[in-house]
């Protein structure tokens, strides 16, 4: 008899429970617009690391089939991708696309991206045919004209994706904070 007084004493009450349940349900509705802004920040981020890797992804493509690979953005669609070069095979059974995350926008413009007071400015959108493209040559280098790329989540945040000074990959760059991707 005595050890079941023990374990009685030692065990929570229905009353307990519901009273640190309610504490719990307070702090997260007083927390919620804060984890909100966290997320669509890590949204941002996530999409620029994801298009980040589809660069990688097409630099080791065409360096490993002698082909040059081209990246794509449909700005309308909200789409972007990575391709064979439609000169050298009409079909690529390789083809990557993928969609862009919900009120996020993204473009693309002339480079280079210039520091200026801890901000960064743009220049105006490329108003020619192959603005929607990048292109990796065969030996894996970009074109010393390749654009920058823009995600932008309106009102909130920027990222800016730009090829490094020796055109063999891309970094993300935000303000003043550079972030290059390390191999």
């Amino acid at each position: 008899m005595n050890l079941l007084v023990k374990q009685r004493k030692s065990a929570f009450t229905l009353l307990e429970l519901i009273l640190v349940m309610a504490i719990l349900v307070i702090v997260l509705a007083m927390s919620a617009t804060s984890l909100q802004k966290f997320f669509k920040g890590r949204t941002l981020d996530s999409e620029a690391r994801q298009f980040l890797a589809l660069t990688r992804y097409a630099q080791s493509r065409a360096t490993s089939e002698g082909m040059p690979i081209t990246l794509w953005i449909n700005k309308k669609a909200g789409t972007y991708g990575a391709k064979i070069n439609v000169n050298y095979e009409q079909v690529d059974s390789k083809a990557i696309e993928f969609t862009l995350a919900r009120d996020l926008t993204i473009q693309m413009g002339n480079q280079p991206l210039q520091k200026a007071n801890s901000t960064i400015t743009t220049s105006t959108i490329v108003n020619t045919k192959k603005a929607d493209e990048i292109e990796f040559t065969p030996d894996g280098f970009l074109d010393e004209n390749t654009p920058w790329v823009e995600i932008d989540r309106p009102s909130v945040s920027t990222l800016w994706l730009a090829p490094d000074r020796s055109l063999s990959r891309f970094e993300i760059k935000t303000n003043d904070l550079f972030i290059t991707q390390k191999r």
